[in-house]
Protein backbone atom coordinates (compact mmCIF):
# COMPACT_ATOMS: atom_id res chain seq x y z
CA UNK A 1 0.00 0.00 0.00
CA UNK A 2 1.38 3.55 -0.67
CA UNK A 3 0.20 6.91 -0.79
CA UNK A 4 1.56 9.14 -4.25
CA UNK A 5 1.45 12.86 -4.70
CA UNK A 6 2.53 14.65 -7.57
CA UNK A 7 3.97 18.66 -7.39
CA UNK A 8 1.84 18.93 -4.23
CA UNK A 9 -1.69 17.25 -4.98
CA UNK A 10 -2.33 13.48 -4.14
CA UNK A 11 -3.46 11.49 -6.65
CA UNK A 12 -5.63 8.23 -7.42
CA UNK A 13 -3.73 6.40 -9.65
CA UNK A 14 -0.10 6.85 -10.87
CA UNK A 15 1.04 9.89 -13.03
CA UNK A 16 2.99 7.91 -15.38
CA UNK A 17 6.15 9.75 -16.71
CA UNK A 18 6.42 10.18 -20.34
CA UNK A 19 8.61 8.21 -21.94
CA UNK A 20 10.54 11.85 -23.25
CA UNK A 21 11.14 12.93 -19.63
CA UNK A 22 15.11 13.48 -19.89
CA UNK A 23 14.91 11.19 -16.79
CA UNK A 24 14.17 8.25 -19.16
CA UNK A 25 16.16 9.44 -22.09
CA UNK A 26 19.61 10.56 -20.23
CA UNK A 27 18.99 9.05 -16.68
CA UNK A 28 18.91 12.52 -14.97
CA UNK A 29 17.21 12.82 -12.19
CA UNK A 30 17.30 12.57 -8.27
CA UNK A 31 15.99 11.36 -4.54
CA UNK A 32 16.01 11.08 -1.43
CA UNK A 33 14.65 8.38 0.55
CA UNK A 34 14.01 8.39 4.55
CA UNK A 35 11.50 6.37 6.69
CA UNK A 36 8.38 7.36 9.13
CA UNK A 37 7.86 5.92 12.33
CA UNK A 38 4.78 6.53 14.10
CA UNK A 39 3.85 8.98 11.82
CA UNK A 40 6.89 11.22 12.16
CA UNK A 41 9.60 11.57 9.37
CA UNK A 42 12.91 10.14 10.93
CA UNK A 43 15.10 13.21 10.62
CA UNK A 44 13.47 15.48 8.19
CA UNK A 45 15.23 18.38 8.37
CA UNK A 46 18.51 16.62 7.13
CA UNK A 47 16.84 14.55 4.39
CA UNK A 48 15.19 17.88 2.81
CA UNK A 49 18.72 20.06 3.10
CA UNK A 50 20.38 17.02 1.27
CA UNK A 51 17.70 16.74 -1.17
CA UNK A 52 17.96 20.73 -1.73
CA UNK A 53 21.91 20.43 -2.01
CA UNK A 54 21.12 17.42 -4.99
CA UNK A 55 18.62 19.75 -6.50
CA UNK A 56 21.35 22.78 -7.08
CA UNK A 57 24.47 20.42 -7.39
CA UNK A 58 22.44 18.69 -10.52
CA UNK A 59 20.72 21.72 -11.83
CA UNK A 60 17.16 20.82 -11.29
CA UNK A 61 15.79 23.79 -9.34
CA UNK A 62 12.41 22.68 -8.45
CA UNK A 63 9.76 25.69 -7.44
CA UNK A 64 9.57 24.65 -3.98
CA UNK A 65 11.32 25.46 -0.49
CA UNK A 66 11.95 23.26 2.43
CA UNK A 67 8.90 24.20 4.34
CA UNK A 68 6.54 23.49 1.51
CA UNK A 69 8.62 20.18 0.84
CA UNK A 70 7.58 19.18 4.56
CA UNK A 71 4.05 20.30 3.84
CA UNK A 72 4.06 17.46 1.50
CA UNK A 73 6.02 14.85 3.33
CA UNK A 74 2.74 15.23 5.82
CA UNK A 75 -0.14 15.20 3.67
CA UNK A 76 1.33 11.63 2.46
CA UNK A 77 1.33 11.00 6.16
CA UNK A 78 -2.17 12.00 6.56
CA UNK A 79 -3.33 10.00 3.69
CA UNK A 80 -0.66 7.14 4.33
CA UNK A 81 -3.09 3.83 5.30
CA UNK A 82 -0.31 2.70 7.99
CA UNK A 83 1.94 4.87 10.15
CA UNK A 84 5.08 3.21 9.83
CA UNK A 85 6.66 3.55 6.50
CA UNK A 86 9.08 4.79 3.59
CA UNK A 87 9.11 8.24 1.65
CA UNK A 88 10.63 8.74 -1.45
CA UNK A 89 11.09 11.87 -3.48
CA UNK A 90 11.72 12.03 -6.52
CA UNK A 91 12.60 14.69 -8.82
CA UNK A 92 13.27 14.30 -12.91
CA UNK A 93 14.04 17.32 -15.16
CA UNK A 94 10.11 16.57 -17.13
CA UNK A 95 9.72 17.05 -20.75
CA UNK A 96 11.96 18.82 -23.06
CA UNK A 97 12.24 20.13 -26.86
CA UNK A 98 14.62 16.96 -27.07
CA UNK A 99 16.41 14.27 -25.99
CA UNK A 100 19.06 16.42 -24.27
CA UNK A 101 17.09 19.03 -22.87
CA UNK A 102 15.15 19.71 -19.33
CA UNK A 103 11.75 20.54 -19.49
CA UNK A 104 10.91 23.75 -18.25
CA UNK A 105 10.09 23.15 -14.50
CA UNK A 106 11.23 19.38 -12.92
CA UNK A 107 8.48 17.10 -12.00
CA UNK A 108 8.16 16.11 -8.31
CA UNK A 109 7.04 12.91 -6.66
CA UNK A 110 6.14 11.96 -3.12
CA UNK A 111 5.69 8.71 -2.59
CA UNK A 112 4.84 6.94 0.41
CA UNK A 113 6.28 2.83 0.45
CA UNK A 114 6.46 0.01 2.27
CA UNK A 115 9.28 -0.61 4.41
CA UNK A 116 10.89 -3.36 6.25
CA UNK A 117 13.41 -3.26 9.02
CA UNK A 118 16.01 -5.62 9.75
CA UNK A 119 15.01 -8.90 12.18
CA UNK A 120 16.73 -10.27 15.00
CA UNK A 121 18.04 -12.98 12.98
CA UNK A 122 18.85 -10.73 10.00
CA UNK A 123 21.14 -9.01 12.56
CA UNK A 124 22.45 -11.89 14.35
CA UNK A 125 23.36 -13.56 10.52
CA UNK A 126 24.85 -9.78 9.20
CA UNK A 127 25.93 -9.24 5.92
CA UNK A 128 28.38 -9.94 3.62
CA UNK A 129 30.46 -7.53 0.98
CA UNK A 130 32.47 -7.78 -1.67
CA UNK A 131 34.71 -5.37 -3.22
CA UNK A 132 34.16 -3.82 -6.31
CA UNK A 133 36.41 -1.34 -8.02
CA UNK A 134 34.46 1.32 -8.57
CA UNK A 135 33.95 5.53 -7.67
CA UNK A 136 30.55 6.93 -7.56
CA UNK A 137 30.16 9.81 -9.90
CA UNK A 138 28.98 12.90 -8.58
CA UNK A 139 29.14 11.05 -4.85
CA UNK A 140 27.87 14.11 -3.12
CA UNK A 141 24.41 13.96 -4.52
CA UNK A 142 21.53 11.84 -4.12
CA UNK A 143 21.17 10.54 -8.02
CA UNK A 144 19.10 8.18 -9.99
CA UNK A 145 22.20 6.53 -11.05
CA UNK A 146 22.64 2.99 -9.42
CA UNK A 147 23.38 1.43 -13.00
CA UNK A 148 26.36 -0.41 -11.06
CA UNK A 149 24.36 -2.23 -8.87
CA UNK A 150 21.39 -3.49 -11.45
CA UNK A 151 24.20 -4.76 -13.90
CA UNK A 152 25.74 -6.50 -11.60
CA UNK A 153 23.69 -7.89 -8.99
CA UNK A 154 24.67 -11.75 -10.74
CA UNK A 155 27.77 -11.04 -8.82
CA UNK A 156 26.56 -10.68 -5.40
CA UNK A 157 24.18 -13.73 -6.18
CA UNK A 158 27.74 -15.81 -8.00
CA UNK A 159 29.38 -15.16 -4.22
CA UNK A 160 26.12 -15.40 -1.71
CA UNK A 161 26.49 -11.53 -0.61
CA UNK A 162 24.75 -8.49 0.59
CA UNK A 163 26.03 -5.86 -1.13
CA UNK A 164 29.36 -4.42 -3.01
CA UNK A 165 32.12 -2.40 -1.26
CA UNK A 166 32.98 -0.23 -4.14
CA UNK A 167 37.14 0.31 -3.89
CA UNK A 168 39.28 2.82 -5.87
CA UNK A 169 43.14 3.15 -6.40
CA UNK A 170 43.32 0.85 -3.33
CA UNK A 171 40.75 2.87 -1.23
CA UNK A 172 37.68 1.82 0.08
CA UNK A 173 34.90 4.19 0.09
CA UNK A 174 31.37 2.89 0.71
CA UNK A 175 28.21 0.22 0.13
CA UNK A 176 26.00 0.46 -3.03
CA UNK A 177 22.89 2.51 -0.73
CA UNK A 178 24.68 2.59 2.66
CA UNK A 179 27.82 4.14 4.26
CA UNK A 180 30.23 1.53 6.89
CA UNK A 181 32.01 2.17 9.61
CA UNK A 182 35.06 0.27 10.56
CA UNK A 183 35.71 -0.28 14.65
CA UNK A 184 39.35 -0.02 15.32
CA UNK A 185 39.37 -0.67 19.12
CA UNK A 186 37.08 -0.46 21.77
CA UNK A 187 36.90 3.27 21.89
CA UNK A 188 37.76 4.20 18.23
CA UNK A 189 35.59 3.95 14.75
CA UNK A 190 37.07 4.69 11.29
CA UNK A 191 34.89 5.91 8.40
CA UNK A 192 35.36 7.33 4.75
CA UNK A 193 35.25 10.48 3.15
CA UNK A 194 36.21 9.68 0.17
CA UNK A 195 34.25 8.83 -3.14
CA UNK A 196 30.76 9.40 -0.58
CA UNK A 197 27.05 10.28 -0.57
CA UNK A 198 27.20 11.57 3.47
CA UNK A 199 24.15 9.61 4.63
CA UNK A 200 22.08 10.85 7.34
CA UNK A 201 22.25 8.00 9.85
CA UNK A 202 26.06 8.12 9.38
CA UNK A 203 25.69 12.13 9.70
CA UNK A 204 23.85 11.52 13.27
CA UNK A 205 25.99 8.55 14.33
CA UNK A 206 29.51 11.27 13.84
CA UNK A 207 27.66 13.86 16.02
CA UNK A 208 26.21 11.95 18.95
CA UNK A 209 29.28 9.36 19.37
CA UNK A 210 31.79 12.01 19.45
CA UNK A 211 31.93 12.35 23.10
CA UNK A 212 32.36 8.64 24.10
CA UNK A 213 34.63 7.38 20.62
CA UNK A 214 36.85 8.59 18.69
CA UNK A 215 36.23 8.78 15.05
CA UNK A 216 38.71 8.78 12.33
CA UNK A 217 36.72 10.38 9.26
CA UNK A 218 39.36 9.56 6.54
CA UNK A 219 40.93 7.61 3.37
CA UNK A 220 40.64 3.82 4.26
CA UNK A 221 42.89 1.80 2.29
CA UNK A 222 41.97 -1.76 1.37
CA UNK A 223 44.71 -3.23 3.09
CA UNK A 224 43.28 -1.75 6.47
CA UNK A 225 39.95 -4.44 6.31
CA UNK A 226 42.02 -7.03 7.78
CA UNK A 227 43.43 -5.04 10.83
CA UNK A 228 39.75 -3.86 11.84
CA UNK A 229 38.25 -5.87 14.98
CA UNK A 230 34.20 -4.79 13.91
CA UNK A 231 32.47 -3.60 10.71
CA UNK A 232 29.17 -2.43 10.38
CA UNK A 233 27.08 -0.12 7.55
CA UNK A 234 24.46 2.64 8.02
CA UNK A 235 21.25 3.77 6.41
CA UNK A 236 17.56 4.54 6.50
CA UNK A 237 16.20 1.42 6.35
CA UNK A 238 18.91 -0.86 7.20
CA UNK A 239 19.86 1.32 10.40
CA UNK A 240 23.10 -0.56 12.16
CA UNK A 241 23.58 -3.51 10.43
CA UNK A 242 26.40 -5.46 11.14
CA UNK A 243 28.96 -6.62 8.80
CA UNK A 244 31.09 -10.06 9.21
CA UNK A 245 32.40 -10.82 6.08
CA UNK A 246 34.03 -8.60 3.26
CA UNK A 247 35.51 -10.65 0.49
CA UNK A 248 37.67 -13.71 2.86
CA UNK A 249 38.24 -11.01 6.02
CA UNK A 250 36.03 -11.81 8.79
CA UNK A 251 34.96 -9.94 11.59
CA UNK A 252 34.27 -10.66 15.19
CA UNK A 253 30.74 -12.02 15.98
CA UNK A 254 31.21 -10.93 19.44
CA UNK A 255 30.51 -7.68 18.22
CA UNK A 256 30.06 -5.36 21.67
CA UNK A 257 30.78 -2.07 20.14
CA UNK A 258 28.40 -2.58 17.35
CA UNK A 259 25.87 -3.62 19.22
CA UNK A 260 26.47 -0.68 21.79
CA UNK A 261 26.19 1.73 18.75
CA UNK A 262 22.74 -0.24 17.68
CA UNK A 263 21.29 0.73 20.93
CA UNK A 264 22.68 4.37 21.38
CA UNK A 265 21.04 4.56 17.62
CA UNK A 266 17.72 3.25 18.85
CA UNK A 267 17.52 6.00 21.68
CA UNK A 268 18.33 8.51 19.45
CA UNK A 269 15.94 7.61 17.46
CA UNK A 270 12.77 7.43 19.44
CA UNK A 271 13.76 10.73 21.47
CA UNK A 272 13.45 12.12 18.39
CA UNK A 273 10.47 11.11 17.66
CA UNK A 274 9.08 11.98 20.64
CA UNK A 275 10.38 15.55 20.62
CA UNK A 276 8.71 15.85 17.42
CA UNK A 277 4.80 14.21 18.04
Amino acid sequence: MYTYMHNGVIQDTDRLISVRDTVALRGYGLFDYFKVIDGVPIFVEDHLARLMKSCKGLDLAIPYNENQLKDMIMTVIKHHPVKTFAVRFLVTPGVGIDSGTKGDTPEVFCIGESIVFPSAEDIAKGWKLITYEYARYLHQFKSINYLQLMANKHLLKEHNANDFLFKYNGNVSESTRANIFYVKDQHTLVTSNEFILEGVTRKKLLEHLATDYTIEVRPVAYDELKTFKEAFITGSSKNIMPVFVIDDIEYSRDNGVTQDIMRRFEVMTREYIGGNR
